[in-house]
């Protein structure tokens, strides 16, 4: 295992353990909405990739105070693509500056060098 894996794995296990500890599992609704709209879905759309009803992905997007399952937010993530905790904190303010870029980043830096 590459130490950016390991790296990687240690937060997810770090933030699951953070969640299981928080009371809240939410964070702010926007990070669903936001998630929802970057890949132009309705929430019909997404209700119909997540399994997640729509009624529940509204109130999730319009209150504060909601407060879904574990299993909803991972189907919500799986569905929308993103990490759970994503849907829970928002996006991760500091990603990991020493992985590897893609590999189609690194054939067009060698293709410019």
């Amino acid at each position: 295992m590459k130490p950016s894996e390991i790296a990687a794995f240690s937060r997810v296990l770090d933030s699951r353990i953070w969640i299981r500890n928080n009371a809240r599992v939410m964070g702010s609704p926007i990070y669903l909405r936001t998630a929802r709209e970057r890949r132009n879905w309705t929430q019909q759309q997404l209700e119909r990739e997540s399994g997640v009803a729509q009624n529940t992905i509204s109130k999730l997007e319009n209150s504060p105070r909601a407060r879904p399952s574990y299993a909803i937010v991972d189907n919500l993530a799986r569905a929308l693509g993103v990490h759970p905790s994503t849907l829970r904190f928002g996006p991760d303010p500091h990603p990991d500056d020493d992985e590897d870029p893609p590999s189609s980043a690194r054939r067009h830096h060698h293709a410019t060098s």
